[in-house]
């Protein structure tokens, strides 16, 4: 009987990027809403063609529309999309275990750093604010704010109940998008006048600015705003 012949083990080590799987690539519906992203954050919605997304992946007009119905319904979903990653990455910031303070100052910081690293995200904040109808706004506090807004008014009752949680706020919000919007002129200022650059100093100029200033006790704001009498001592 013969033996069966025993073939020569291969010493060709495989190759490590054969060993590891090819990552996937995103779908068509994924590719779309990427590019769309970007290119309304940029140009806005008028300046957005269905067209010159189509050339820029390299797919039909045709291709987008059996994904999105119209360009409204992309863009719909651009702002949907983006919003509750925001909402998500925000709601990090509150930590049981820490105090009320520390949980609303590192809420501010993550919202600043969001709002002027994230030029994208805050680019669709301000098409919605500014070129949308009433209805695309609220949809925007629904999406992206509302969450936050919640959790913050439940903080400010905890460690500031002598102040209105409601107000207080929409207050944070507003000044953090204010610093946001009028970032290139903020950095413009001279060194002395501006209190600081970064997401932490703007974050802690906020956090007094609303809650500090506002949540002295009474006796202390009127003697801090008393006019001192005519004839006495200044």
């Amino acid at each position: 009987m013969p033996k069966p012949s025993i073939k020569p083990v291969s010493k060709t080590i495989p190759n490590r990027r054969t060993l590891l799987k090819a990552k996937p690539k995103p779908s068509l519906r994924h590719q779309i809403l990427d590019a769309a992203t970007t290119r309304f954050a940029e140009h806005g919605y008028g300046g957005c063609s269905m067209r010159d997304l189509a050339a820029e992946l390299d797919v039909t007009p045709t291709s987008i529309y059996h994904h999105f119905k119209d360009k409204e319904a992309l863009y719909v979903e651009v702002c949907n999309r983006r919003f509750a990653m925001a909402a998500e990455q925000l709601g990090q910031a509150f930590n049981q275990k820490a105090s009320a303070e520390k949980q609303l100052l590192a809420f501010l910081e993550s919202l600043v750093t969001l709002l002027e690293g994230d030029r994208v995200y805050f680019r669709l904040v301000q098409l919605q604010l500014l070129e949308r109808s009433i209805e695309d706004v609220r949809q925007l506090s629904t999406m992206a704010f509302l969450p936050q807004y919640k959790s913050l008014q439940k903080l400010i009752r905890l460690g500031f109940p002598d102040l209105h949680p409601g107000r207080c706020a929409f207050n944070l919000y507003t000044l953090a998008l204010g610093y946001a919007q009028f970032r290139s002129i903020r950095l413009a200022f001279p060194k002395d006048i501006e209190v600081g650059h970064g997401p932490r100093e703007i974050a802690q100029l906020i956090f007094e600015s609303v809650l500090k200033r506002n949540s002295m006790p009474p006796r202390s704001r009127a003697s801090k705003s008393a006019k001192p009498k005519a004839g006495s001592a200044p």
